[in-house]
């Protein structure tokens, strides 16, 4: 009986072998210059390969597969009812298509997705950015690509926002010059590329750091109760829908940019964050940030509901609620340096050094209430009078606090 277990134990451990060596190794893609990306998405199960052992990294991708590889990456859950004509609930794309929009990146294909047909580079472009929401001023010039012109002018900011990104690099011509090849059909290996490029370290469990295989400096947390210790992100780290309902924890992390969407609460503790922002996809959710150990945040902007809870020295630089982000509020006993105030229903615990209300809103800070609508008077609790400035189209109060 030992021996029998003993030779099952090991051909099932020769089977896992095998199986694991396939999936990392493909004969047609040991030389090809998508290698490293083809290796770390397959072994984050973002797309296999074929039985008879190749990866087919040349193969063109339809829009569907596409958009299954992206929702993949990012582990999207949420969806939401789709109408178009040529996707059936029977089809196999039918929920990737589905999370696709919940998210709002799907272009506008009218009543047709045209699922099966094939995806250019610069579509490929368009999605991507639109799901990744990059910042619409960040793009690199024109001049990049010498075939900027043959670029769709629907696609052309998209492009760019998306090179600026690195997440394309173009292709060098025998000139030196570098050309995008806007219609040019995208592979499964460009897909891959570009993907695991803006996923970087793909996060599915706790860990220590980052993958020393990821494609670049960016994260993506996709599943709950994750905990992440002393990892250094310089790109932008993302707390993905797929870890909606439970706690992520980052532990003496340095993240430059971190974006919160789904319905996961975040615990930082010992951080230092450049930048954060909340933009929850579900409706009518409050998001809940606690910051503990000294952790620091340069610069957060709430675009949705969020309440965030400060202990005992810590500290955030310039705080912005948006004017979707109604009711949010502060807690603890940290330091808020700047508060600008585009939302009714505003509260914090703590009188920020520095804050801005924008015309009409009214807020409360440290029990006390204050409002943009009118600037006149004394302030409790400051040097001076407080002064107001105007843009277009608001009013802003600002107060400084006197010395402790």
């Amino acid at each position: 009986m030992k021996r029998a277990l003993s030779v099952l134990l090991s051909l099932l451990l020769a089977f896992s072998c095998v199986a694991a060596s396939a999936a990392a190794t493909f004969a047609d893609a040991a030389t090809h210059w998508a290698l490293p990306a083809i290796e770390y998405m397959v072994g984050k199960k973002i797309l296999s390969g074929y039985e008879d052992g190749t990866f087919r990294p040349e193969r063109t991708v339809t829009r569907a597969e596409y958009i299954k590889m992206l929702d993949e990456t990012f582990g999207l859950t949420a969806q939401t009812s789709i109408s178009y004509t040529d996707v059936a609930e029977s089809d196999w794309f039918y929920p990737y298509v589905a999370k696709a929009a919940a998210q709002g990146y799907l272009l506008n294909y009218g009543s047709s997705l045209n699922p099966n047909g094939t995806l250019s580079r610069q579509e490929a472009a368009a999605l991507l950015v639109r799901y990744l929401a990059l910042d619409a001023d960040a793009k690199a010039s024109p001049s990049t690509y010498a075939d900027y012109t043959t670029i769709k002018t629907a696609y052309r900011d998209y492009v760019l926002q998306a090179t600026e990104a690195k997440l394309f690099q173009g292709i060098r011509e025998d000139d030196g010059s570098y050309t995008f090849r806007p219609d040019k059909t995208l592979t499964r290996a460009e897909a891959l590329t570009i993907l695991s490029r803006a996923a970087g370290t793909i996060y599915r469990g706790s860990q220590n750091g980052t993958d020393a295989d990821a494609a670049s400096s960016n994260g993506v947390i996709t599943q709950s109760g994750v905990t992440i210790s002393d990892a250094v992100i310089g790109g932008t780290l993302i707390i993905s829908e797929g870890a909606s309902g439970g706690v992520i924890t980052l532990s003496g992390c340095t993240v430059g940019n971190l974006i919160l969407r789904g319905t996961a609460s975040v615990v930082l503790s010992d951080c230092v964050v450049e930048s954060m922002t909340v933009d929850s996809s579900v409706s009518g959710y409050t998001a809940s940030v606690s910051l503990l150990s000294g952790s620091q945040i340069s610069e957060a902007e709430l675009r949705t509901p969020a309440d965030i809870s400060l202990a005992s020295r810590t500290q955030l630089g310039t705080l912005t609620v948006q004017e979707d982000a109604r009711r949010s509020s502060v807690s603890g006993s940290g330091k808020i340096e700047l508060a600008k105030i585009n939302a009714s229903g505003f509260v914090s615990d703590q009188m920020p050094t520095r804050y801005e209300l924008a015309k009409g809103i009214t807020a409360t800070l440290a029990g006390t209430s204050c409002s943009g609508a009118s600037a006149s008077g004394s302030q409790s609790g400051f040097t001076a009078t407080p002064s107001t400035y105007a843009s277009s189209s608001n009013c802003y109060l600002t107060a400084t606090a006197a010395a402790a």
